[in-house]
Parts: structure tokens; sequence; C-alpha cells
């Protein structure tokens, strides 16, 4: 009986219940326990690069091999970061903005790892600082989409045979610490904190082939902070912070046909998480489980593994 009204009332939100036999699995926890720092799956490895720490912004990198369930060193970053964006572009991944010393001034700096001679190059800097925002590759293109910064509210665009960017249509509603996935050839610029410190349940979708933003369906609550990846052809979204900013989140939702649903939580709530997709597999990394400025002190190094 009381699943039955749960699954009602979850129907009267907008949001249909988890379907059953959805399972997390634990894997290989990685070395250093962090939050706030960067993700990009190239082939069957998941990149982890930077993040926040009691000492400041780390440079630390490690990649994870989904299918050994290992995790390997890779080569720092030139300097450590935090609340960057990056994303993975044919051989490479780049690393742009965030925050190097504190939380105050973001930088534009963009920083290039080519994962053929494991060194790390300067790239095309961002026209102006930003950070808490995220990237995405698209048919050899690089869009940098929401943040904290000067001039965040513009949405740019790496062209990369001409390793310069330009702008594009700017984001609707700007916002910082949102989620950021590709989707065909569409980007879903969802949730996040507006620059007066409210936290959205809004989503927006670019169609890049248009450069025009549409609205989409709206979180079933608002949230910032959280991790967000397409995993065949649906958009999984887990913790981040509520509108409150004062509770973590462990709530797990996926958008498939154009409509939000529950799925099983997170065994641990926590924000400032990274995830990525593998094949048919979710997975959700690190993150600190502590609210606000709590997430330093309570970092995880946890790896959770959803689906295939």
């Amino acid at each position: 009986m009381f699943v039955r009204l749960l699954c009602v009332a979850l129907l009267g939100l907008g949001v249909a219940p988890a379907a059953a036999g959805e399972v997390w699995r634990a894997g290989e926890p990685m070395d250093t326990a962090r939050s706030f720092f960067g993700t990009a799956v190239l082939g069957r490895e998941i990149f982890v690069a930077g993040g926040a720490s009691l000492l400041g912004p780390t440079d630390l990198v490690e990649a994870y091999d989904v299918q050994a369930d290992y995790w390997r060193p890779v080569a720092p970053m030139p300097e450590g970061r935090e609340q960057f964006a990056m994303a993975e572009l044919g051989n490479e991944i780049y690393v742009a903005g965030g925050y190097t010393r504190g939380q105050e001034h973001p930088n534009a700096d963009v920083r290039v790892y080519d994962t053929k001679s494991a060194q790390w190059s300067t790239g095309p800097n961002l026209p102006s600082p930003r950070a808490g925002f995220g990237l995405v590759a698209l048919r050899e293109h690089l869009y940098a989409i929401g943040g904290a910064g000067p001039a965040a509210a513009r949405v740019l665009v790496l062209d990369r045979p001409a390793a310069a960017w330009r702008e594009a249509a700017s984001l609707p509603e700007p916002r910082s610490l949102l989620g950021v996935v590709a989707l065909g050839d569409r980007i879903y610029a969802i949730g996040g904190r507006g620059a007066d410190g409210t936290v959205s349940r809004r989503v927006d979708i670019y169609d890049t082939l248009a450069d025009e933003w549409s609205r989409g369906p709206d979180l079933p609550g608002p949230r910032a902070g959280f991790a967000a990846a397409a995993v065949g052809g649906r958009i999984h979204v887990v913790g981040g912070v509520s509108g409150t900013k004062l509770t973590t989140l462990a709530d797990h939702l996926v958008l498939e046909g154009g409509a939000w649903r529950t799925a099983t939580a997170l065994p641990t709530p926590r924000q400032g998480l990274g995830a990525g997709a593998v094949g048919g597999t979710f997975v959700v990394i690190g993150g600190g489980s502590g609210a606000g400025v709590f997430a330093l002190f309570t970092d995880l190094a946890n790896v959770e593994l959803f689906g295939e």
C-alpha cells in the first residue's frame, strides 16, 4: 500500500518512479579523495583531473579503466585548479577556466593534454575568465556553457581547426555549477545556481545546428553542483545540493521520452562529484558528502557504477 501511495505521489510531481532491478555497484576508489574536479571520457577510460582540497586546488590526474576496474596515474596538470571545465576532443583533453587560487577570481587559461605523447601544452585561452561551467564536444567543436564570470552568459565555441573561440547564442538564464550534456545535435543546460545564489530547476536546450535555445522539462526540484551524463539516449542526473543549499542530495533522475523519472539513489549523498558514461555504464566518482563549505572536509574517493 505504501509503495502504491509513493508511486502516486511521484507521478503527481511529474516524476515517474524508479524501475525495478536498477542497482548501483561499487568500483575501485580513486587514489585521492576530491570534489569539484573535471572529468573526460576517452575510450573505456574516465580521466579525473584537479579538484578542491584542504590545501587548495590540486593538479593531480588519474584515469579509470571502467572494464578493468583499475586506476592509473597520469601526468599532473601544469597547475592545480577547481570548478573548471574539461572535455575530450579526438585524442586530446581540454581543461579550461576555473579557480587556481581561492574562489574570488576565475581564470581564462586553457591547457591541453595529448594522450598519445602524455604531454600538457597551452591551448587557446577563453575570451574572458569563468568557472563552474560545462564544456562538451560535438563534431570537432567544443562548447563552453554557463558558469560564473564577467561574461559567463555567452556561449563560446572552439572551432578546433581554427583554434579560436567564437560566440554563439547566449544561455537564456545564466547560471553556474549546472549540468551540461550533449545528446545528438543538442546540448542540455540543466539546473545550476544563478548570479544571485538562487538554485534553479530550469532546463534549456541548445540546438547546435540552428544556434537556438528552447525550454526543456524542468527538474522536479532545484539543484546545483551535481553530476550528469548521457547514457544510451537518456540523461542521468545525480547528487548536488538542494534549493536551500543546506542539503546534499543522493537522488538520481533520468530524462527519458521528454520527462524525468526517478532511478535508484546513490548510496551516499554528495555534491561536487563527477560522472561519465562508458558504453552502457553510468559512472559516478568522488564528491563531498557535506553541504556548503563542509564538502571539503567530507571528500570521497568512492566510485559507483550503474547499468551494464
